[in-house]
């Protein structure tokens, strides 16, 4: 995206205001800002919701991807891996949510990644044995 340097687009002239309140308004200041505390894994709420559901709610139940909902989801898991440090920091901390996002560090990623797998697991066996039970 172009930031312009003016009102009239006018060579050799800036104005640091106009350019400033550009970025605002695109989203960079932020998008910088984010990026500069290293939160590698930029998840929004649909997409968060529907991977790391088991963690703290059923399947079954009917959840909207709001920024409360993903907060408990964190909070479950936090409590799930209490204890688990990485760099001598306790592995969920540090985590953000966004108006839309939920900004995790490259780490936590894949220990929420580790507390869902067992629901992926079960999946497969519940398929393999229907598929079986059908032929």
């Amino acid at each position: 995206r172009c930031i312009k340097p003016n009102h009239t687009k006018s060579f050799h002239e800036y104005d640091a205001e106009y350019a400033m309140q550009q970025l605002k308004y695109t989203g960079m200041l932020e998008t910088t800002r984010i990026r500069r505390e290293g939160y590698a894994h930029r998840v929004p709420f649909p997409d968060f919701l529907n991977r790391y559901r088991g963690i703290a709610f059923a399947f079954s139940d009917k959840k909207r991807p709001t920024a409360q909902t993903c907060e408990e989801i964190l909070v479950a898991a936090e409590a799930k891996l209490k204890g688990k440090t990485y760099r001598s920091l306790p592995i969920m901390q540090g985590w953000k949510i966004g108006k839309t996002k939920v900004f995790l560090k490259y780490w936590q990623e894949d220990e929420l990644q580790a507390l869902v797998a067992p629901f992926s697991q079960a999946a497969i066996v519940i398929q393999a044995h229907e598929r079986r039970r059908q032929a």
